[in-house]
């Protein structure tokens, strides 16, 4: 059993981490206990616009309350509100990064018979502005190696942003 928890975005008040409190607590209730959380991206607010003082409270913040709430084992995806604006992309995405414990920002690991294949789909768009949700090419080299040398296998890809989607 597994848990997807996304766009959280804690910040330093005492409401919000009440809140991911809350939410933890129902989680570790839950019977059968689910054996993994799967956070989407966003964890924190609002890092797009918000100061750097204010991105590490927000940060530290979320990262006290999941280790004094949460016993079950758990992998985090970057979301695009994760990522510092006072930064360029790349430096902000290893802020993120350092911050989720993360060395990369794409990976793949198995559990329990799964293959998860967690993306990084926040890129720095053509025109050098902020950034688009997209696979850059060297990813989708990644993906497509990772889904070729395991067919077959029970996989689930975790990405913030949907890299497919249709409207009517």
């Amino acid at each position: 059993r597994i848990v997807h928890l996304t766009d959280i975005h804690i910040d330093s008040t005492d409401i919000s981490s009440a809140g991911f409190r809350k939410c933890l607590q129902a989680i570790h209730a839950l019977e059968p206990k689910p054996e993994l959380i799967l956070f989407g991206g966003d964890l924190v607010r609002d890092a797009l616009v918000d100061d750097k003082v204010k991105v590490e409270a927000h940060w530290e913040q979320f990262k006290a309350v999941l280790k004094q709430h949460c016993s079950i084992p758990y992998v985090h995806c970057l979301g695009n509100h994760d990522v510092c604006a006072f930064e360029p992309l790349e430096k902000a995405k290893q802020l993120s990064l350092k911050n989720m414990g993360l060395g990369k920002p794409y990976y793949s690991f198995v559990k329990n018979g799964w293959r998860f294949i967690v993306l990084d789909s926040i890129h720095v768009k053509e025109d050098n502005t902020w950034y688009e949700g997209r696979l850059d090419e060297s990813q989708w080299l990644w993906l497509r190696t990772q889904l070729e040398n395991h067919p077959g296998e029970n996989t689930l890809i975790l990405s913030h942003i949907p890299i497919l989607s249709a409207a009517a």
